[in-house]
């Protein structure tokens, strides 16, 4: 019985610790880059985009394929940056907390 109660008890930290860690993946905000920075990408933790940058002079080259291109490669490098950073955070905020192996967390 009583490693029932000390289970629940775990339980119930590992759904604080859950709370906290989504919380503060939200607040995450990280920028994708390419082609020398002339397009840049803010993703906040959630997934969603910010802002998008694109340089002027990128602009006025008119070729639409390479701007296409850009933009598809600085929002994965956001993306990419984003998944390194919600592993580092989730890394942090679970140390010490025993989780199941083979344990994947919804986000």
């Amino acid at each position: 019985m009583k490693n029932i109660f000390s289970a629940m008890q775990d339980l119930g930290k590992i759904q604080q610790k859950m709370t906290e860690m989504k919380a503060s993946i939200d607040e995450i905000t990280v920028e994708g880059k390419a082609g020398g920075d002339m397009v840049s990408i803010q993703m906040k933790g959630d997934g969603t985009v910010q802002a998008i940058e694109i340089k002027p002079n990128l602009l006025e080259m008119g070729e639409v394929e390479v701007l296409q291109d850009l933009l598809a490669t600085a929002f994965n490098n956001a993306q990419e940056k984003l998944d390194a950073a919600k592993s580092e955070k989730t890394q942090d905020i679970l140390q010490g907390i025993p989780l199941p192996e083979g344990f994947k967390l919804p986000f």
